[in-house]
This record gives structure tokens, sequence and C-alpha cells, in this order.
């Protein structure tokens, strides 16, 4: 499913565990308790996505454009997020155990509030 095109989508209860999700395009969707366990989204547009309750545990998410989104009680457990942009986008309650995120990304985050690293 690479460069994958699902702007402004609606997806609920999706499983995209290992999927293969390169450059795709997710811009301005909603996305509710899915989860991306260990998928591959490098290089993908999320931006003005708002996503609740969703598990990016293990995921690629390389150089991936967050920007103006919402992302509330999110897990992003050992997720490679090198280079994501979260420029004014909402961390609210999402979790960030053991993933490969910069001070200097999250930073730029419009809220952390609740934002747990263990």
């Amino acid at each position: 499913m690479t460069r994958a095109n699902a702007t402004q989508a609606r997806l609920s209860g999706c499983n995209f565990e290992e999927a293969n999700l390169f450059g795709c395009s997710l811009i301005g969707s909603e996305i509710h308790e899915s989860k991306f366990i260990m998928a591959n989204l490098t290089s993908c547009s999320m931006t003005r996505a708002k996503i609740i309750d969703t598990d990016f545990s293990e995921a690629i998410m390389i150089n991936v454009d967050f920007t103006h989104g919402e992302c509330q009680n999110c897990i992003f457990n050992q997720t490679n997020l090198s280079g994501i942009n979260f420029t004014d986008t909402s961390l609210f309650g999402s979790h960030f155990y053991e993933a490969i995120v910069s001070n200097e990304q999250l930073s730029q985050a419009r809220s952390l509030i609740g934002v747990t690293f263990s």
C-alpha cells in the first residue's frame, strides 16, 4: 500500500500491523482505535489528522509531516520518529516509551499535556 491516498478518510478499528504505507497521504483524516504496530509510515503526510486511541508501537515514522494535527492517547512505544514534524500538534495523553524522538521535535507541539515517556 505504498503511496496510498487516504486523504480525509474516516477509519475506526482498523488493523495496519506490519503494513508498508511508505509515502501515504492521511491529510485531514480521522483515525480512531486503530493499530499501526510495526508499520512503515516513512515520509507520510498526516497534516491536520485527528487520531485518537491509536497504537503506533514499533512503527517506523521517519520524516512524517504531522503538523497541525491531534493525537489523543496514542501509543508511540519504541517508535522511530526521526525527523517527524509535530509543529502545532496536540499530543494530549500520548505515550512515548523508548521512542526515538528529540526534545526539539516535541517542543514544536502545541500541547504535551499528559504525555508520558516511561
